[in-house]
């Protein structure tokens, strides 16, 4: 009677370490998701930033070129106007990927935590029967 209660203990176990297994496997995925997502944004921030280097050249041509001061102004304004809101953009994601990393780690440090805890169980149990 003693083994069949032990036995059933151990069934539980693994069913629960199984069930675990896979919500850590559902929950990693959904992290590696969020974390291709921010990567594609911060090469997409990369792209966008290669083409206001492109429009500060631009800008640089405009002024060696003897342009008209109201349409060196104009483009000037456009440009920081332009640079303004990909500063912001780039700030935002770049938080947002700080916290997903965090939250991947913790998550990590968490599955780790559980899977030691049971193999310890696992042990324990191995020791009695």
């Amino acid at each position: 009677q003693k083994y069949d209660r032990l036995l059933a203990e151990q069934e539980v176990l693994f069913k629960d370490h199984f069930r675990q297994t896979e919500a850590w496997a559902a929950e990693k995925s959904n992290l590696e998701e969020r974390l291709r997502v921010l990567s594609n944004s911060h090469a997409d921030l990369q792209r966008s930033l290669e083409g206001k280097e492109h429009d500060l050249d631009a800008l640089k041509q405009l002024t060696s070129s003897g342009a008209g001061e109201a349409e060196w102004k104009r483009e000037l304004v456009n440009a920081m106007t332009r640079i303004a809101q990909l500063e912001q953009t780039e700030s935002m994601m770049a938080r947002r990927y700080d916290a997903e990393r965090q939250d991947l780690q913790m998550v990590k440090r968490q599955r780790d935590d559980l899977l030691e805890n049971s193999c310890a169980r696992e042990r324990y149990l191995k020791e009695r029967l």
